[in-house]
């Protein structure tokens, strides 16, 4: 079973890199960065740009501005609604990881 765009960032929200642990965002990323990270899941970046704009305008990752001259950058939201999207093996792309286990992670960040 492989991963969908969507839910390549998702997982890339949730963890970074493949294969690393659920973390906290530290600061804000750029795009391109996050983009890099669901590509480390879905093997390429086939869709994740359109999917990266939907899951936006949704509202899992917030634009945030510095500056009137800086490249804009996003932050994750940790809404749950978006984790209930994954596959329910999850644990193959993040390991030891359940849909419930991740959303208790995604409620403690708020």
């Amino acid at each position: 079973m492989t991963l969908s765009a969507r839910q390549s960032l998702v997982c890339a929200a949730l963890t970074g890199w493949r294969g690393d642990g659920p973390c906290p965002w530290q600061s804000p990323m750029a795009k391109g960065d996050i983009i890099a990270w669901a590509a480390s899941y879905l093997g390429g970046e086939e869709g994740l740009a359109a999917a990266f704009a939907d899951l936006a305008r949704e509202g899992l990752f917030h634009q945030v501005l510095y500056s009137v001259f800086a490249a804009p950058v996003y932050y994750c939201s940790y809404d749950g609604r978006f984790v209930d999207e994954l596959p329910g093996n999850i644990a193959v792309w993040i390991t030891g990881a359940t849909i419930s286990d991740l959303k208790d992670f995604w409620s403690a960040e708020l």
